[in-house]
């Protein structure tokens, strides 16, 4: 016993039929798109495997060769770290040279000074025999 009536009945019936038919198409659809893309990973997982076959000694020398590389890379870094040593070093030298070329050139004036004092007091002993010259010759 059915409380629809014939014509909603035979509506159901089709919306029913409809709908199980879609679900239908989207399983065909589910399955083909399942399909097409297990072949498309087959294709590219034969692809890859392709390339690791012609790369294998380019690939295993990977690790050897960064080693390498960072060996010389930490060799460089200790060389670099040397010569800043040896800068530091120069640039430590060079400023207590810096300090004695200054006080030797202070002491250079200082004694430049001295000589022309020395100068002006020969200079005054100098006249005082001129003048003892003249005293004596007038």
């Amino acid at each position: 016993m059915s409380f629809l009536s014939p014509e909603a009945e035979n509506e159901s019936h089709l919306l029913n039929v409809i709908v199980s038919l879609q679900g239908q198409e989207l399983e065909c659809d589910v399955n083909r798109n399942k399909s097409r893309n297990i072949s498309e990973y087959k294709q590219i997982d034969a692809k890859i495997n392709l390339q690791l076959s012609e790369n294998h000694n380019a690939l295993k020398q990977i690790p050897e060769v960064y080693s390498n590389v960072l060996e010389k890379i930490k060799f460089a870094q200790g060389k670099i770290r040397s010569c800043k040593e040896k800068i530091d070093r120069c640039k430590t030298s060079l400023q207590c040279q810096r300090e004695d070329l200054k006080r030797l050139y202070l002491d250079s004036v200082t004694n430049g000074q001295i000589l022309d004092l020395l100068a002006r007091i020969d200079k005054v002993r100098e006249v005082s025999g001129i003048l003892d010259n003249y005293i004596k010759h007038k």
